[in-house]
């Protein structure tokens, strides 16, 4: 194969690459931030946990006063 045919293939390939790798780096780039630098996804996280430890507490909350109003 000679330089010339490695340009052509070179020409025809780049879009390929080049278009996928871009739509990764623009993906990376362009993800939401809170103010604090975590993603969008770890906020959720972090209030789906939240959700669940108040949601326990209100649970043994219940509990008590549940037992308080039978006694």
């Amino acid at each position: 194969m000679q330089t010339y045919d490695w340009a052509v293939v070179l020409y025809y390939v780049w879009p390929v690459i080049l278009i996928p790798g871009g739509w990764i780096v623009l993906g990376r780039l362009c993800r939401e931030r809170a103010a604090s630098g975590a993603s969008m996804i770890e906020l959720r996280e972090q209030h789906l946990t939240e959700t669940y430890r108040m949601s326990a507490a209100m649970e043994r909350i219940a509990a008590v006063l549940e037992k308080n109003h039978r006694d």
